[in-house]
């Protein structure tokens, strides 16, 4: 789909971990595979209007936009472009089988901050490394963390928001 790229790598602000984020500037406009790759992958949240289309893939997340595309939670600069191959060779079978595939236009879930603060503990206790649980709620939904940095969301009394909060960030396309 997208011959030559330029890759960014910025660190996260928020980010209690040594990892970076890659932001891939492509030489072709993303925009057209967008809804053929919304109906294959299902999980994902597309918003047309934008566009941009957000989904997770390996334990990742990638947000699409026209002209470039993003992912976070990375190692180094070697699995920022295996990251990149993986896109590349995704939105190039997508493309070539385009004429099999029914584009979609369905936008998936867009998760607010609240609805995820609601199904935390609300201790505020810090184990995660930020002070509060809507520091965290925000952190996850900007994919800086994962629901296992919340230590008292791990315990069993607690399975049922766990469980719930993994639904709701697998149906706007985010990891969990």
């Amino acid at each position: 789909m997208f011959e030559s790229y330029t890759l960014k790598l910025v660190r996260p602000q928020c980010h209690t971990r040594s990892t970076v984020n890659a932001i891939v500037e492509v030489d072709v406009d993303l925009g057209e595979v967008m809804s053929y790759l919304n109906a294959e992958l299902g999980s994902c949240f597309f918003h047309p209007e934008g566009p941009f289309l957000r989904f997770t893939q390996g334990g990742k997340t990638f947000t699409l936009h026209p002209r470039h595309f993003t992912t976070g939670g990375l190692a180094d600069e070697e699995e920022a472009r295996k990251m990149v191959e993986f896109v590349q060779k995704l939105l190039a079978e997508t493309w070539t089988r385009r004429q099999e595939i029914t584009p979609s236009y369905r936008r998936g879930r867009e998760l607010k901050v609240l609805e995820v603060y609601k199904l935390l503990p609300r201790t505020n206790c810090g184990a995660c490394g930020v002070k509060s649980c809507m520091a965290f709620a925000t952190g996850l939904l900007q994919q800086e963390f994962l629901l296992e940095d919340c230590a008292p969301l791990g315990e069993p009394e607690r399975a049922p928001n766990r469980e719930e909060l993994a639904r709701l960030l697998k149906e706007a396309g985010l990891r969990s």
